[in-house]
């Protein structure tokens, strides 16, 4: 079961956020810079608060639902390759 978990109560922008999802992994994150920017109801979960039963639930849910995990991990990946490679990134900045 790989999961990627980033409980923090602040970030700038979210590299490992941005790595992690390129490699598939299911990433769980509190409300950052990051996650804002990179994360949507279909490629990863993002959690209000550092409540740690809401985490255990999450992560739970993730581990029993192999299915909804792996769709998640597809959708991120997508996600990044997508919107935020290099090359992706440079054609945004020249328009």
């Amino acid at each position: 079961m790989n999961l990627f978990l980033f409980p923090t109560s602040y970030d700038i922008f979210g590299m490992v956020l941005l790595e992690s999802m390129y490699f598939r992994l299911p990433v769980i994150s509190t409300f950052n810079g990051g996650s804002q920017s990179l994360i949507n109801q279909n490629n990863g979960v993002v959690l209000n608060n550092l409540d740690e039963n809401k985490w255990v639930e999450t992560v739970y849910d993730l581990i029993i639902n192999q299915d909804s995990k792996n769709e998640l991990g597809k959708k991120a990946q997508e996600q990044i390759i997508n919107s935020f490679t290099w090359d992706k990134i440079v054609k945004k900045i020249f328009k």
